[in-house]
């Protein structure tokens, strides 16, 4: 196989790999998070049964020590030796995109839905705007309509909208004293699942198992622009919600990204 296209794996296929390549503790961890076995001996039996899949993808060489094909061997050690990693969500459609930084020109593409995992190679130079655009479904051409205002909430009333039952919300949307960007604001978040999208960026060492988070942003997406959730005054109790246009959230973004990979 080669790395020029897209590798996909389920969680157990990669598990297998991590632990061919080298990486049993990594892949001890992750079996045990997701309870898959109960004792090193039905994790021994585990690797083994998976292994029969790879092969049958093409992805086992049982000429090389590792037993994998180059392609998939040389992609697990850059998805393990990679440090800096952005981490994008999209909670309505549970699906996440992993950006692991290699090196300059190139950065690991992964995403992630239910138990598949695809992995592909993404030219750095290129930026990141589109890919962030396709990833959730944006249409970046799309501008903020002038006539929505920032606003501000207070943390404690925010917090609740998120455990609230959804009659109760529907209820604020349909009620005229509810000021309109407020009642904007909760439709659009009744049909994200009453959840948060969002980007965080993370430094992380997966030999030793541990994960800094750099800074995390939320956003909620609209029809045709962005909300995004200023916590910068969180010590205040306050919490601000400002519309921004697809092109300029997205692009703030990517400007993110590049000075967190250090690309010039």
């Amino acid at each position: 196989m080669s790395t020029n296209g897209t590798v996909a794996l389920s969680m157990n296929e990669l598990i297998s790999a991590l632990a061919l390549c080298g990486y049993s503790e990594i892949a001890s961890q992750i079996l045990n998070d997701a309870t898959l076995v109960e004792n090193e001996e039905e994790e021994k039996r585990f690797i083994r049964e998976v292994e029969q899949l790879l092969h049958q993808k093409g992805y086992l060489d049982v000429t090389r020590e590792s037993l994998l094909v180059p392609g998939l061997e040389n992609l697990i050690h850059l998805l393990v030796q990679s440090r800096e990693k952005v981490r994008c969500v999209d909670m309505k459609k549970r699906h996440v995109l992993l950006l692991h930084r290699v090196h300059d020109s190139k950065t690991l593409v992964q995403h992630v839905k239910g138990n598949e995992h695809s992995f592909s190679f993404h030219d750095s130079q290129k930026g990141f705007f589109n890919l962030l655009g396709h990833f959730f479904a944006s249409n970046t051409r799309r501008k903020k309509p002038e006539d929505i205002l920032p606003m501000e909430i207070n943390d404690k009333l925010f917090d609740e909208l998120h455990t609230s039952q959804p009659e109760v919300l529907l209820e604020a949307i349909q009620d005229e004293k509810v000021p309109s960007t407020m009642r904007l604001f909760l439709q659009d978040f009744l049909d994200n699942g009453q959840e948060l999208n969002n980007f965080a960026f993370m430094e992380s060492d997966y030999v030793k198992n541990r994960s800094v988070l750099d800074q995390v942003a939320f956003f909620l997406p609209s029809k045709s622009f962005i909300w995004h959730i200023d916590y910068e005054k969180i010590e205040k109790n306050k919490i601000f919600i400002v519309p921004v246009s697809f092109q300029e959230y997205f692009q703030k973004v990517e400007e993110t990204i590049k000075e967190f990979f250090h690309l010039s």
